[in-house]
């Protein structure tokens, strides 16, 4: 196979390959090429490795049928969006019909993110796990709220929802999108978020010589 780098004129980025094949473990390359430099040659040995099944319950205790599976690990750090499933470098799909998935095996963790209208749920599943197992979704929250400058309400700014637990580069994560506009009184309402611990936060803009903070 041969693969070009869109480098969209960013020299200083170095890139590594990454091969998925059904019914063998993910692997990622030794070497890294950056824009600029000379073809790079590398060879995989894959090894054999039979998919990770999991099985899809819904809030109420009955098998879920319609769902969709966003995975996340350190070398993809996709962004993650619940009107968008795969998105910048991210893994994910759709299951209709049925409550059961498979993911590919892989050299690395992963964080699974199942979700539909009804509920969310997370799973961090490690290199040497063999099978998923029952996921249980848990219905979805919100946040709702007004902000205020003092008496003043700030309007048409973004609030954002940001999740309380750190990971660093090395481990599964996710960048996570979540926001929305305060109306002309200052009110939000985020109308779906997954159930994990996370803060809200806004930053004002500059505007009529007036800045908030």
């Amino acid at each position: 196979y041969e693969i070009r780098i869109d480098s969209h004129g960013e020299s200083t980025n170095r890139h590594r390959v990454r091969i998925e094949a059904s019914g063998y473990r993910s692997a990622l390359g030794r070497l890294s090429v950056a824009a600029g430099e000379p073809a790079l040659v590398e060879n995989f040995r894959l090894e054999r490795a039979e998919p990770l099944v999991g099985r899809v319950i819904s809030p109420d205790g009955s098998p879920a049928n319609q769902f969709d599976v966003a995975i996340g690990a350190a070398t993809t750090n996709p962004q993650f969006d619940f009107k968008r499933l795969n998105t910048d470098f991210g893994q994910g799909f759709k299951i209709n019909g049925q409550s059961t998935f498979q993911v590919a095996a892989s050299f690395e963790p992963q964080r699974l993110r199942i979700f539909n209208h009804e509920g969310f749920a997370e799973v961090l599943v490690q290199p040497d796990q063999d099978h998923i197992g029952e996921v249980l979704l848990q219905p979805h929250t919100n946040v709702s709220g007004r902000f205020m400058q003092g008496d003043i309400p700030i309007g048409n700014e973004f609030v954002c929802f940001r999740q309380l637990a750190y990971r660093s580069l090395s481990e599964a994560r996710f960048q996570d999108i979540f926001f929305t506009t305060t109306d002309t009184e200052g009110n939000f309402d985020f109308g779906r978020l997954p159930p994990i611990p996370g803060s809200v936060v806004s930053h004002f803009r500059l505007r009529n010589d007036r800045h908030f903070t």
